[in-house]
């Protein structure tokens, strides 16, 4: 009895695998509507570049330094 279920259900299974598979096999694919025309961006000119106002270039960045200090101390302990 219990080959008899299995037999049974591999068939309901091959039938239903077969019927979702056929189902997915339709040309029925919808297509986006068509896209008008995109808008034309016209370039600006481009502003003239403010002056800064403690006059020439912008300022420097400061710069970095690095130390490193050595102690050599003996400590006892009495």
């Amino acid at each position: 009895m219990n080959k008899f279920w299995n037999i049974v259900l591999s068939l309901v299974m091959v039938i239903g695998l077969s019927v979702a598979v056929s189902a997915q096999r339709g040309n029925d694919q919808k297509k986006p509507p068509p896209k008008g025309d995109s808008p034309k961006v016209e370039p600006r000119e481009k502003p003239p570049p403010r002056n800064n106002p403690r006059g020439g270039d912008k300022p420097k960045k400061p710069g970095s330094g690095f130390a490193l200090v050595w102690r050599n101390e003996e400590i006892r302990l009495a």
